[in-house]
């Protein structure tokens, strides 16, 4: 045997003993321990080695690398001897001396060594069993665990944090390998009513996911698989225990669970956000119907089924509030049919509950047990009661500081309300009620436009046709007395003057006629109100007319509201004052706006004189126009008739518009 080789070979052995322990019989000479080669080989080792006897109690050898990592000269190691090193663990380490002398090696095994201040060292050993002269002791390879075994410990903390969290996380958490799932936290199950994570484990994920959502969801997971990425948050319903559905949002994530590939799934109960995201989108919804109209009646029964869909009910009743006569009386009413109470009906506050709503302007909820004892204080009035309702929520239908209705909402179910329908109730009414205001205003206005309507015509009658009427009384009297007289020219000239006092009463009562039923403006557009207007007064009192367009027109709201009046106003004139036969109408785009000019061939006026005089029809339509930036322009020669022409610019900032809707094809006259 060289010299060379033995040392070679066992530091080789040395070296690989962690993992690699040698298949083949070591015969070391005790003069090699003892050689400079072999020393300074054995003491640059990384790891700790002690040479040991076959009883496992007498170090043999120890390098320095031992030495340093138990803190003990070489000499003190040596004395202390492995029992003093393993003090608690000194049946295992004979055992595994036994076993490297019988099976010549000995994987890797976790000890404790004893330092030289009285720690204990976490260790790694591996153990080969070697002969030296003839005589067999194992060589042990020691590395220093301490760092793994913080790291694991730590590790294991983490986990058992992570475990916990995960288990305590209000979310359901979910994890499944092909679908099946094979963990479930244990408070989440109990968001689908199921008792522990038991009800779930080992079943398919799909037996969880509403049906239409399953497509969804397996797509998902396909992906976080083949692509290792996280899938992010998606919507998806769940199966409840009792069948019933439940909003969730989920996160896949990839993951590996015991060696295989998995999904873990996070899915958070999203109810109550979807139950504010409906409410929000409901209430704004009212927002929008309650204020589309002025006749708020004709919006009531949508207003009723948004509320459904919010609060549960059996009748829904809106009633306004007379401060006066301390009544209500209900404006709309739905459901259920309670004796006595009808639309428009008045009722004394005193004959409900309803009074702390009106006066002390309180939202009230009212359970089936106040119900009850209502019914029985109060038998005669609690209607109600007797036609089964036997819940309600009364919410005031307040604005400003006044409470000027009552929102009331009832069920036949005892359980149906609670503080959640009460707070949401009020949300509604909230809504609607300047929405009756406003519709209780607009009536009022309405009765007294009316009033001053019927005036106006009254005024108009007396003014007009009832002049024109006298007038023809007073010719048919001189006819008369000509015709006695037997002066035939003057009865002539008497019956013509009637016929055109008849004819003038004749137009101004069809003027007045049109006055009283206009064409709606926004429904049939400024050009075909303009032909109604011509077909109902003008031609039908013999006067000829026509409507030019240059092209066909649909005009911004704005500008056909204030070119309307204006046109009505000169054709009103014309017909009245100017006395013509012949009224010709143009609409034509001019230098970037529209121009509306109305001309007759009635009797004309001076418009200097007449602007001097402060004539009130010529500074309305002016004043009109002047409004959204157009502008009135007027020419008139006496005897030759009259032409008015109005302007507004497309581009002006109060048109409403950058330009008017022209299609290609050409308008034509009337």
């Amino acid at each position: 045997m060289s010299e060379t080789w033995p040392a070679g070979r066992v530091s080789v052995d040395l070296e690989r003993s962690l993992t690699q322990p040698p298949k083949v019989d070591h015969i070391v000479s005790s003069a090699l321990l003892e050689t400079d080669l072999f020393r300074a080989i054995f003491n640059r080792l990384g790891d700790a080695v002690f040479v040991v006897d076959p009883v496992g109690e007498v170090f043999i050898d120890v390098n320095e690398r031992a030495c340093e990592l138990l803190g003990y000269s070489r000499s003190a190691l040596m004395e202390t001897g492995p029992v003093g090193v393993h003090p608690h663990e000194v049946l295992m380490w004979r055992q595994i001396v036994g076993a490297a002398l019988r099976d010549r090696s000995v994987r890797t095994t976790e000890l404790s060594c004893r330092t030289a201040n009285g720690d204990l060292l976490p260790v790694e050993v591996a153990a080969t069993a070697i002969e030296i002269e003839g005589k067999a002791c194992v060589i042990f390879a020691v590395r220093d665990i301490t760092v793994r075994k913080k790291m694991q410990r730590a590790l294991q903390e983490t986990e058992e944090r992570y475990r916990s969290l995960v288990d305590e996380s209000p979310d359901l958490i979910l994890v499944h390998v092909d679908e099946i799932i094979v963990f479930a936290n244990s408070t989440g199950p109990k968001l689908l009513g199921f008792e522990s994570s038991a009800n779930m484990v080992g079943r398919p994920l799909m037996d969880f996911i509403a049906p239409e959502f399953r497509g969804l969801h397996r797509e998902r997971s396909n992906r976080v698989l083949r692509h290792g990425e996280t899938a992010p948050a998606a919507e998806v319903e769940l199966l409840k225990a009792d069948g019933s559905t439940v909003n969730f949002e989920g996160i896949a994530t990839p993951i590996k669970f015991r060696g295989e590939s998995a999904v873990q799934v996070v899915l958070r109960d999203i109810s109550e956000r979807k139950r504010m995201e409906h409410e929000r989108s409901v209430l704004a919804e009212i927002g929008v119907v309650v204020g589309s109209t002025l006749a708020i009646g004709k919006v009531y029964e949508r207003f009723a089924n948004l509320v459904g869909s919010l609060i549960p009910f059996d009748r829904i009743s809106i009633s306004e509030f007379d401060l006066a006569n301390d009544t209500i009386r209900p404006v709309y009413l739905s459901g259920l049919q309670v004796e006595g109470w009808s639309e428009d009906v008045s009722h004394p506050i005193s004959a409900s509950r309803l009074g702390p709503v009106i006066h002390r302007r309180q939202a009230l909820l009212f359970d089936a047990e106040s119900t009850a004892r209502h019914a029985m204080e109060n038998p005669d009035s609690a209607v109600g009661a007797a036609a089964g309702l036997t819940t309600g929520l009364a919410v005031p239908l307040n604005v400003r500081d006044q409470t000027i209705g009552v929102l009331n909402l009832s069920s036949c179910d005892p359980d149906a309300y609670g503080n959640e329908h009460l707070e949401l109730a009020i949300r509604v009414a909230n809504q609607i009620a300047p929405a009756v205001e406003n519709a209780r205003l607009y009536k009022q206005a309405g009765v007294m436009a009316a009033h001053e309507e019927r005036n106006r015509l009254a005024r108009d009658l007396h003014d007009s046709v009832t002049q024109t009427l006298y007038s023809l009384t007073l010719h048919s009297e001189a006819s008369i007395r000509h015709a006695n007289a037997g002066d035939l020219e003057q009865v002539k000239a008497r019956l013509g003057q009637m016929g055109e006092s008849a004819l003038q009463a004749l137009k101004e009562m069809r003027l007045l006629v049109y006055q009283l039923r206009p064409p709606a403006l926004e429904d049939a557009g400024l050009i075909s109100a303009l032909q109604h207007r011509l077909d109902a007064v003008e031609k039908r009192s013999g006067v000829r007319t026509r409507l030019i367009l240059d092209r066909e027109y649909r005009l911004p709201a704005n500008i056909e509201n204030a070119l309307f009046p204006v046109a009505i106003e000169a054709l009103n004139n014309a017909i009245k004052h100017a006395n013509a036969s012949i009224v010709e109408m143009r609409i034509n785009t001019v230098d970037g706006g529209i121009e509306l000019t109305v001309g007759d061939n009635g009797r004309g006026f001076a418009v200097a004189e007449r602007s001097a005089q402060g004539g009130v029809g010529l500074a309305s339509m002016s004043e009109r126009l002047s409004d959204i930036g157009g502008r009135l322009s007027v020419k008139s020669v006496v005897g030759k008739g009259t032409t008015i022409t109005a302007f507004i610019g497309l581009d002006s900032p109060d048109s409403g518009s950058s330009g008017a809707d022209h299609p290609d094809h050409q308008g034509a006259s009337a």
